[in-house]
């Protein structure tokens, strides 16, 4: 009788603390297998994933996610080197330069990104270009009109037409004086008429061109 009390006993207290523990279990839900599995808050985990660190995370990368990032760092470097490949020739005006990018395949917004970045760095510039332009065309005798095609062909934006950039650049750039005859006024600017003599003369030597071909 004695060993059925205590049995008695100890399956009461036994059951208590099962109640005891289930008040403290996590919550569970069925799943469609049946087994139980505990429940997770998706923006925990979110928040977990921000705080792994920068290394970290760069270990954990997939290779094809380490190839991509290779891939796309490869090609911004061969746009910015082809970039300053073709600026290291000659200066370039910035409609004209992308579309020598363009043609390499390279992306058009990174190259729109790129020149907006060297156009501030100052690597390129159209008013450079500008006065480049007018004074290489000078210098092979070269006309108003010649010249006039030369900015249309290469679509240089440059405030005011073309006349008015000869104008200026003529009378305010240094770079304009060794073909500025000191008797000519401001307004005048280039002596057109001796640059063109000299050319002839360049081309044809002193004597007066006598087939058609070489009067044109």
């Amino acid at each position: 009788m004695l060993a059925e009390v205590k049995n008695s006993v100890h399956s009461g207290d036994a059951e208590n603390d099962i109640a005891e523990n289930d008040n403290y279990a996590p919550s569970f839900e069925q799943s469609e297998c049946g087994s139980e599995r505990p429940s997770f808050d998706d923006s925990a985990v979110e928040n977990q994933n921000d705080n792994i660190p920068a290394a970290l995370k760069a270990y954990l990368r997939t290779p094809e996610q380490k190839q991509a990032e290779i891939d796309a760092i490869k090609a911004e470097s061969r746009l910015r080197w082809l970039a300053f490949y073709y600026l290291s020739r000659r200066e370039y005006g910035k409609a004209e330069l992308k579309q020598k990018l363009i043609d390499k395949e390279q992306d058009p917004e990174k190259i729109d990104a790129l020149l907006d970045e060297f156009e501030e760095k100052g690597y390129q510039s159209d008013y450079r270009t500008t006065l480049m332009l007018i004074r290489e065309n000078i210098r092979k005798g070269r006309g108003r009109g010649r010249i006039k095609q030369e900015f249309y062909r290469k679509k240089i934006a440059m405030p005011g037409n073309i006349d008015e950039l000869i104008d200026m650049a003529n009378s305010e750039s240094e770079e304009f004086r060794e073909f500025v005859d000191p008797d000519d006024s401001l307004v005048e600017g280039v002596d057109w008429l001796k640059l063109a003599v000299v050319a002839r003369t360049k081309k044809y030597g002193d004597d007066l061109p006598t087939e058609q071909k070489e009067k044109s």
